[in-house]
């Protein structure tokens, strides 16, 4: 005979429907988009949470006091202390985004820099469209009154 059939079969296919029969969508929209620039800009929103400053977190990763952080101390850093984890590519692409001079080395001027660039290329929300006013309605021919 073989397994029973679902129960309610209809009742999961429109729960996997939106209205009017469309699929729905699932879109995420809690984390900008991956890559060098959607790390900057986590990490621009993590130090506006916790409100602190960048020369704050700087001081905090060089602890030689240098000033210059090694790639893989940085890693670590906004691993452990941003909750930051990012994938291979995308650390190498912020590290080319950030160390200006290819040192190996980051400055505080090049991520200060690099995170208020990220900032300044975030796509704003677009204006609402002005509200248009209502026009009265014309004069009826002959001077008659409504």
């Amino acid at each position: 005979l073989g397994p029973p059939p679902p129960p309610f079969p209809r009742a999961r296919a429109r729960r996997a429907q939106g209205r009017w029969g469309r699929p729905r969508r699932r879109v995420d929209v809690t984390m900008p988009t991956p890559g060098a620039g959607g790390a900057l800009l986590s990490l621009s929103r993590r130090l506006e949470e916790k409100r602190t400053r960048t020369i704050d977190v700087f001081r905090q990763i060089d602890a030689s006091g240098d000033g210059t952080v090694s790639a893989e101390e940085l890693r670590r850093h906004l691993a452990a202390a941003m909750d930051l984890d990012m994938s291979n590519q995308d650390f190498s692409s912020l590290l080319e985004r950030v160390d200006k001079d290819r040192s190996g080395e980051v400055t505080l001027k090049e991520l200060d820099r690099a995170i208020k660039q990220a900032q300044r290329e975030e796509p704003q929300p677009a204006a609402p469209a002005p509200r248009r006013r209502r026009q009265p309605p014309p004069p009826l021919p002959g001077g008659l009154v409504t």
